[in-house]
């Protein structure tokens, strides 16, 4: 379960609170004005969480990847003008290959 502490707590009690993150791994929150402000984790769950999403992303872009096979095995793509065309009349901007 992880700790609330509010901003005044953290500002005269930083060093306790970074104890309690190496003792236990629970993040913990802060508050300012009753109301969750930031919340505060271990270097070591960081990096758990930043690869946690890294796998996340991966996945996800295999899946876009397969997705786009399979369409273009159906037969289920459009040209390249058409695409163009929707484009342009969905943000009103012509669509150039450079920036």
């Amino acid at each position: 379960m992880s700790k609330t502490i509010s901003m005044t707590e953290l500002r005269r009690h930083a060093g306790r609170a970074l104890s309690l993150l190496a003792k236990s791994d629970e993040p913990i929150t802060v508050t300012q004005r009753g109301r969750v402000a930031a919340v505060i984790v271990s270097p070591a769950r960081y990096h758990q969480i930043e690869e946690a999403l890294r796998r996340l992303d991966e996945l996800a872009l295999k899946e876009m990847v397969r997705s786009a096979r399979r369409a273009r095995e159906r037969g289920n793509t459009i040209p390249q003008t058409e695409l163009k065309r929707r484009l342009m009349v969905r943000t009103g901007k012509p669509v150039n290959r450079k920036p």
